[in-house]
Formats: structure tokens, sequence, C-alpha cells
């Protein structure tokens, strides 16, 4: 179809017009414009940073990871969320770069990447989330069967069960290739008086409801049971963590310190002991309670970062293509930036855990302490605290009342020389 044809094919009437190049594959200008400027050049800058962020950070966790000396199954799950993180950021970026790139939705990557890429999509969202889930199976047995014996399996089975799972979801999102196909379309710019052609390619799909049910079943045999596993097993932890923040010695030594018979020099070598023993457990205390604020953040992170591009995406395959809008294209992007941020969270979160709280604290403190000067300047009262602890009037009535005593003695002392 060429421009020729869109042009012999249409009539004089614009809504005739619009209709017959419909249905010849001929495409109003208007259709393709899905982001305003201002809109590309936004979500370019934010796409770009990202996903070098994330590409950096997944990298350092992989290289940081090996050199480690952790179990086994703790590196092959953090190298398989690193790599699952790489996987998605690149095809993603790829992706959504190259709609930025052009003022129209067109495509110019070829008929191989319009099929593979959306496949690798759904390939780097699965394994990212098995793996993270594995990470918290594998934390809760350490953690609630501490005394049992540690699980370690050995690298044979570690490798041979991840190669399987990453198999399986290949197998899981191979039904994605097939949904996608590049077609040619001819746009016209028709700005009612000539007629502009041009010959183009999209990457659209032509079965929008098998996909739509695609997306539901995966959502429901895939996505929500690895959910409500993950949250599973981290509110276990969550929970004795929290049960177990406060030594159970504090109530043995309350217990001690409240009986009758103990006397006054036991009571103060257990006042010593305790007070020895006390910062320990205070730091035990914090610990427990820090661990118990991380296990949330990870909990939350992971239900808002993931769970919206799923539910958004099964609602755009929902709509009409004619109830499109602007407000859908940028809902949908927002999304796919928030699933690249949580691939730069999760080195953070895994795998530099404690250096990201080390900066955490110490920008929180700054921060803290500048809003505090900011909103609390016009309203300070350090003049008044400095002023009270220098206490003027106890000084001067302190001065007054030694200056009389000092008469008083000096008057005494005349009498005494007169007589």
């Amino acid at each position: 179809m060429n421009g020729e044809d869109c042009f012999l094919n249409n009539t004089t009437t614009t809504t005739r017009r619009t209709t017959e190049a419909e249905q010849n594959d001929c495409v109003l200008r208007e259709t393709f414009v899905i982001l305003s400027d201002t809109s590309r050049y936004v979500f370019m800058g934010i796409f770009i940073l990202i996903s070098i962020v994330s590409l950096t950070g997944n990298c350092a966790a992989i290289y940081s990871i090996t050199k480690r000396k952790y179990r086994f199954v703790q590196k092959t799950c953090i190298i398989s969320l690193a790599v699952s993180d790489i996987l998605s950021t690149i095809v993603i970026a790829m992706n959504n770069l190259e709609t930025f790139s052009h003022e129209l939705l067109i495509w110019t990557l070829g008929s191989f990447l319009c099929s593979f890429i959306p496949m690798c999509q759904m390939v780097g969202f699965i394994a990212s989330s098995a793996a993270l889930m594995f990470i918290a199976m594998d934390r809760y047995r350490n953690v609630v069967h501490a005394l049992s014996k540690r699980w370690n399996p050995s690298p044979t089975f570690c490798l041979a069960f991840t190669a399987f799972v990453w198999l399986v979801i290949f197998g899981l999102s191979y039904p994605m290739y097939y949904f996608f196909t590049q077609a040619n379309v001819t746009i016209i710019d028709y700005n009612g008086v000539d007629f502009d052609f041009e010959n183009s390619y999209v990457c659209i799909t032509f079965d929008k409801d098998n996909m739509r049910i695609y997306y539901i079943t995966m959502v429901i045999l895939v996505f929500l049971p690895v959910l409500i596993v993950f949250l599973w097993f981290y509110y276990n932890i969550a929970s004795l963590v929290w049960k177990h923040r406060k030594p159970l010695s504090n109530k043995f030594d309350k217990n001690e310190f409240s009986g009758p018979e103990s006397s006054s020099s036991h009571s103060e070598i257990r006042v010593k002991k305790v007070k020895k023993l006390g910062k320990r457990r205070d730091i035990r205390v914090e610990r427990k309670i820090r661990t118990f604020k991380i296990i949330i953040t990870l909990m939350i992170v992971f239900i808002s970062c993931r769970l919206p591009y799923f539910t958004v995406y099964i609602l755009k395959l929902s709509l009409a293509t004619d109830t499109y809008g602007l407000w859908t294209w940028n809902l949908n992007y927002a999304f796919v930036a928030l699933h690249i941020v949580n691939c730069c969270l999760n080195p953070l979160l895994y795998t530099f855990l404690n250096p990201t709280l080390t900066v955490w604290i110490r920008v929180k403190k700054v921060v803290k302490d500048f809003t505090w000067e900011i909103c609390c300047f016009c309203f300070s009262n350090a003049e008044f605290e400095e002023f009270e602890k220098e206490n003027p009037f106890v000084v001067d009535n302190y001065k007054s009342n030694r200056s009389s005593k000092v008469k008083f003695e000096e008057n005494v002392q005349q009498i005494q020389a007169k007589y």
C-alpha cells in the first residue's frame, strides 16, 4: 500500500477518508501521536538515568557477591536476581527509548526484536520475582529454623535447579513471541489542503483478546502465588523478629530485683552487671527493630513496584483502542519506569544493604536538621535557653546577699573594736 493507493481509496469526506484509510493500513498521523514533546523528553531522561543506575548497580552486585564468602545458594539467588534485572533493564530501555526517539509511535528495530523484546520483558519480570521469592525462602529457613541444620545445598544442585527454573520461565514467556508482529503502514498527514504520505513500520498485536487472557492467566497462576509466598515468608520472619526484639533476661532481671529476700549488696552487684550488659541489649534491640523495618520495606517495594505494571497493562488491553488518551500512555510508561526503579533498588536492598543503611541514616539526619532549621528559623528560642542557663536573677540575688553579708560583718568588727 503506497500513498497513491491510500489517496485513491479515500473520498472527499474527512470521516470516510479516515475509515477507508484504517481499512487499507493507512493511518492518520494524529493516531500515532501518543505523547507530547515535553513528555517524550522527560520520559527519555528518566529512562536513561534509571537504566544506567540499574545496569551499574546490578553489575556491581554480581562482582561483589562472587568475592564474598556466602553460601552457594545465596550467591546463586542474588546473581540470578541481578541477571534478570539486567535483562529487564536492557529490553525495557531498548523498547521505550526507541519509542521516545520518534515523534510518532513507529518501529525501527526490525521484525525479530518486535517479537523478541516482549518475550524477554516477561522472562525478566518472572525470573526476578522468582529470585526474590527464593531469597525470602532461604532467609526464612535460616531465621525461623536457626536451631536445626543449616540449609546449604551443593553447587551442582543450585546450578541445576536454577537452569531448570529459567527454562520453565522461558517456556511460560514464549507465547509473547507470537503476540507482536511488525506491520507496514502508510501514515497520512492531512493539513486541510494537501496530503503527505509516509511509509513506516509499527510493532503491534492483532490478538488483544488472547493476550489479555494470557496476562490474566500469568497473574493468577504465576505472579500472585509468588507474591503470596514472598509475603508469607517475610511475614513470619517479621513476626519472629518483633516478638523477640527484647531479650528474655530483662524479665528475669526484674523478677530478681523485685524479690523481698535480695540484700543490698546483692542488688548492687546485680545493678553493676545490668549496666554492663545494658548497652549490648540495647544494640540488639535496635538491630532487631531495624531488621523488622527492613523486612517491611522489602515487602512494600515488591508490591508497589511490580503489581501496578500488570494491573495497568491488563486494563489497557481491556480498553478499546479509540478510548486511549495521553493519560493512558503516560500512566503506562510511568509504571514501566517504576519496574526499572525496582531493578535499581534490588542491588541496594539485597547486596549492598549495610552501606545503603549507613548512607540513608546520614541523609535522613541531614534532611531532618535542614528541615528543622528552615521551618523553625523564625521560632527559635535559643536566646531564651541561654538566658535561662545564665540565670541572671539568681546571680544578682547572690551578689546582693553577699554584699549585705560583708557589710554586716564589717559592722560587727567595728563594734568589737570599740569595745
